[in-house]
């Protein structure tokens, strides 16, 4: 199906294992259920995107070395709809309610505003790394959105991450409309977590994910390296000893080196 909008909405899974769970056994089950949500007919006709997002091992000690925290086992699923009313038609599906109602890990799930800092075409092969964030519990999501916007923003205008970067984008737990409202309505119903704007400020939990795309500039370079380069630039480390603990990123943060399967 083709979008009408140019904002389609974007909806964010991020799936945790339960403890007793190998990380292969886990990444198996969160792929074999991909493959069955992207088999339905109602799937394929409702859903304009559908990554899934799986870790890497292969930056783990440069990551390490600038500072970010042992990843855990994570995989993301990013889903666009082109309207809420396209969400509800696959919610309401009998056979998807079956699906992700087997319980074999935890899963949070938030409505997106997919902020793109930087966003130019790329050409060849390109590598991700994304980046998990939850909010400490004390920040409104207004208030965190905010800061860690604005310390990104000066990460992003850094020389390395210039030359680095060919896309940039921050996917924000939405300010959620009447629609969106409803929508996350329909993720409680299904017994999946919803993030967004909380009701009480106990439960303020939001969560951002950063999505890096590097390109080699050269078309002889590994895409690997551009980001090898880009993690051991001083002042990129400088500014990542200042920025992580403005966000607490050592509390609940995770970054990898991530493969992307595009299912749509």
């Amino acid at each position: 199906m083709s979008p009408s909008s140019e904002d389609p909405i974007t909806l964010v899974v991020i799936h945790e294992p339960r403890p007793h769970l190998s990380k292969h056994v886990f990444n198996s089950k969160c792929r074999a259920l991909a493959d069955a949500i992207m088999a339905l007919p109602v799937c394929q006709m409702n859903f304009l995107k559908y990554d899934y997002i799986f870790q890497t091992s292969s930056l783990d000690a440069n990551l390490g070395s600038f500072g970010f925290p042992e990843s855990r086992p994570r995989v993301l699923t990013i889903k666009k709809c082109e309207t809420p009313e396209h969400w509800e038609e696959v919610r309401r599906n009998p056979e998807f309610k079956r699906l992700i109602g087997e319980k074999w890990g935890s899963c949070h799930t938030f409505f997106a505003n997919v902020v793109k800092q930087v966003n130019t075409p790329a050409t060849g092969d390109s590598v991700f790394i994304f980046s998990i964030l939850k909010a400490p519990a004390r920040h409104s999501p207004e208030e965190f959105s905010s800061r860690l916007k604005e310390i990104v923003d000066r990460g992003v205008a850094l020389p390395i991450s210039q030359k680095i970067y060919v896309k940039h984008l921050i996917l924000f737990p939405s300010n959620i409309d009447l629609d969106l409202q409803n929508a996350n309505h329909m993720l409680r119903a299904l017994g999946l977590s919803a993030f967004g704007r909380p009701r009480r400020r106990s439960q303020c939990k939001q969560t951002a994910v950063t999505h890096f795309t590097p390109y080699s500039q050269f078309a002889c370079a590994q895409s690997r390296e551009d980001f090898v380069e880009l993690l051991d630039d001083p002042a990129l480390k400088q500014w990542g000893r200042e920025a992580m603990p403005q966000v607490e990123y050592h509390v609940s943060g995770v970054s990898f080196l991530a493969g992307v399967d595009s299912r749509v």
